[in-house]
This record gives structure tokens, C-alpha cells and sequence, in this order.
């Protein structure tokens, strides 16, 4: 994970990337059992600010992309995705 944030009680802004992997096997075998998986999600914190009072985001803009795939029983599927986030959200 790599993290590059500057955080206070008003403000977010940075990144933060989280890439991995993780598996398993049964019983030392690769079989129907096993899986494994990877991961790449990547976030950036553009200038996010909050109200001090309330603590609600009310200005600044949020964005998470990903994408991730899963081995299982000899099948591997894909997902990926991205959303974007504007404050303050009504």
C-alpha cells in the first residue's frame, strides 16, 4: 500500500494505492478448491474540505479506479471501475 495523504480536521488531499494478491491451496494441492485473486484500487482526495462544525465534506471531489480478477476452479474473471464523487453531495 502506498500512501501519500495530507490529512487535517478540514482537509483531505492525496492518494492512496493499494495493489495485491492474495491465494490459497487444499492441502498443498492447485485444485478445484484453490483460488486466487489480485488487486489494483487507486483513490485520490482532491482537495477534500470539511466543515468543522458538522464534519461534512463541502468542497472537493473524490476518485476511486480499480480493477481486480479472481481464480477460481479454473475459471478467471475480471472487474474494473472508476466514480467520482463531487462535494458537497445533496
Amino acid at each position: 500500500m502506498n500512501c501519500d495523504l495530507n490529512v487535517t480536521t478540514t482537509l483531505i488531499k492525496g492518494t492512496l494505492h493499494s495493489v495485491g494478491s492474495s491465494s490459497t491451496d487444499v492441502a498443498g494441492q492447485n485444485t478445484q478448491g484453490a483460488y486466487s485473486t489480485n488487486w489494483d484500487v487507486q483513490t485520490a482526495f482532491n482537495d477534500v474540505t470539511f466543515d468543522a462544525t458538522t464534519s461534512k465534506a463541502t468542497a472537493g471531489s473524490l476518485h476511486v479506479q480499480g480493477s481486480t480478477s479472481v481464480t477460481a476452479g479454473g475459471q478467471t474473471q475480471s472487474f474494473e471501475g472508476a466514480a467520482d464523487v463531487n462535494f458537497p453531495v445533496n
